[in-house]
């Protein structure tokens, strides 16, 4: 069985030194201080459809996601990262002014087990990614961790 492959991209505020985080629908809420989510928030992005390029993944999946229309052009590619046994990640970074997590909606639903259907996506915040590491799937802290010694110059 070969691996899914999929995309995250980092969008990092460069005003607040922040990334963007999505809470996925159906993940328990861990509360840390002040009612935050630890260990539960995913950076946005999604599996490659066939035929469609990693860029072009990357960019459709935030749009669905998050309902931002990303400029090619300002995509930059981070590399290829091991991430479970059955998946890997093509990880790009792309850097915004300001971003407003109050506008955000998913577009992209699935169907529950009571055949409901649900939003891949219910909730959207802002954390500092040296910080706030714990926020993060645990799996996806060490490839984060990664990302910030390969790419540091991004993150300054």
């Amino acid at each position: 069985m070969s691996k899914i492959i999929a995309t995250r991209v980092i969008l990092y505020d460069t005003e607040k030194d922040a990334v963007l985080a999505v809470h996925p629908t159906g993940r328990k809420w861990k509360n840390k201080e002040g009612g935050i989510a630890t260990g539960v928030w995913n950076i946005p992005g999604g599996e490659v459809d066939e035929g469609e390029s990693k860029e072009e993944s990357a960019i459709r999946e935030i749009q669905e996601e998050c309902n931002i229309d990303l400029d090619k052009s300002k995509l930059k590619y981070l590399g290829f990262y091991d991430y479970t046994a059955n998946k890997d990640l093509h990880f790009f970074f792309y850097p915004e002014k300001n971003i407003d997590t109050s506008k955000m909606k998913c577009e992209s639903y699935f169907e529950n087990e009571e055949g409901k259907m649900l939003p891949e996506v219910n909730g959207y915040s802002l954390f500092n990614l040296e910080e706030s590491m714990e926020m993060f799937f645990p799996v996806l802290q060490k490839v984060l961790k990664r990302i910030l010694n390969d790419w540091p110059q991004y993150f300054e």
